[in-house]
């Protein structure tokens, strides 16, 4: 799965050993970075809709692997992201 070889590759990186120590269950995303995610393959899809859709399947088995521990918003958090930065600043 997706953090199983991450974590196997992290065991080669000292630096990222700390990852390899966390439980799976104790591993989580925000919807909000799926939602980024979902942002660049559709941007991607413009340019070459084979890479997006094989981009679309890499997404799908993330949000398998990562069901009942995607991290919702709630109101102070939506209120603090329209302030921060959307994109490279200029």
């Amino acid at each position: 799965m997706l953090t199983h070889q991450t974590k196997t590759r992290a065991l080669r990186r000292p630096r990222l050993r700390w990852y390899a120590s966390i439980a799976d269950a104790d591993i989580f995303l925000s919807t909000l970075v799926l939602g980024e995610i979902r942002k660049d393959i559709e941007l991607a899809r413009a340019r070459n809709a084979g890479n997006a859709a094989a981009l679309e399947r890499w997404l799908r088995d993330v949000e398998a692997a990562f069901d009942g521990r995607v991290l919702g918003i709630d109101n102070s958090v939506s209120s603090g992201g329209a302030s921060a930065p959307s994109g490279p600043s200029r």
